[in-house]
């Protein structure tokens, strides 16, 4: 009980940090509409000018392709290149890390607590981004809406092990935070959150497929798409789900064997 009690504590303390200027919260919401009209707008032109679609990319659903696309992907960068990978990091810099490791909070709740309110801001993001959808687009909505719920808090463990692991070695240098934007720049452009992986060459496509990205993109448009079932996606969910506790072991591994030196070493 004692990581939903230190989880809790640590995220209301983050949550009065961040929104000490409220100008953020207008810059966030901004940010995020004007990134969905932006792709929304663009499809649209191609589409009036006779283009038919690639792969499950059609003129009638090609709002919704690139919305979940959109969705999903916010749940994952937020593991990538979120706060949580510099919750270590910054401890450093200020000198509390040492104190920080000795004290009795749960470590993996303070990981936890630093990517909660870029959580909550998705959470705001999406639900702005779907009224827009709903209001000013003719959007077709056929799956089950628990089952895309679901999806998604899967897909946010599954990544949160990426940056716990990212975090844990932050600690120990801190420039390979610095290694998670490329590595989310890359995930981003091949796993086809705007676009479908079938405009790539064949070879690359089999390679792209298998990201836990990707996947995690297909099961949500195949949920609010084609309408699938639980049964359906339960292959997608089930590796999904094997991804998120095999890294999530592995942050947490090689934060104990590194927690000691760091230590030692007063860093």
């Amino acid at each position: 009980m004692s990581f939903f009690r230190d989880l809790w504590i640590l995220t209301i303390l983050d949550f009065k940090r961040y929104y000490t200027w409220s100008e953020r919260i207008v810059f966030d919401v901004l940010l995020s509409i004007i990134g969905f009209l932006s792709f929304v707008l663009v499809w649209q032109a191609v589409f009036k000018g006779g283009f038919e679609g690639i792969g499950p990319l059609t003129k009638d659903n090609f709002i919704v392709f690139i919305l979940s696309g959109s969705i999903v992907w916010e749940f994952i960068s937020v593991n990538l290149t979120g706060d949580g990978i510099w919750a270590f990091i910054r401890e450093k810099y200020q000198g509390t890390l040492p104190y920080l490791l000795v004290s009795p909070a749960n470590k993996l709740a303070f990981v936890y607590s630093k990517v909660m309110i870029n959580l909550f801001k998705i959470l705001i993001n999406v639900i702005l981004s779907l009224f827009v959808a709903f209001v000013f687009f003719d959007i077709n909505f056929n799956g089950s809406i628990l089952l895309a719920i679901f999806s998604l808090l899967l897909i946010f463990v599954t990544f949160s092990g990426i940056g716990i692991v990212i975090a844990s070695l932050g600690a120990w240098r801190e420039g390979i935070a610095n290694v998670s934007f490329v590595l989310g720049s890359i995930l981003y452009l091949v796993s086809g959150v705007y676009y479908p992986i079938e405009i790539f060459p064949e070879t690359m496509q089999k390679i792209f497929f298998v990201l836990p990205t990707t996947q995690s993109i297909n099961l949500l448009r195949e949920i609010v798409i084609n309408n699938a079932s639980f049964l359906n996606v339960f292959p997608i969910l089930s590796y999904l789900l094997i991804w998120g506790i095999a890294l999530i072991i592995l942050g947490l591994i090689i934060f104990k064997k590194l927690e000691k030196k760091i230590s030692l070493l007063g860093i």
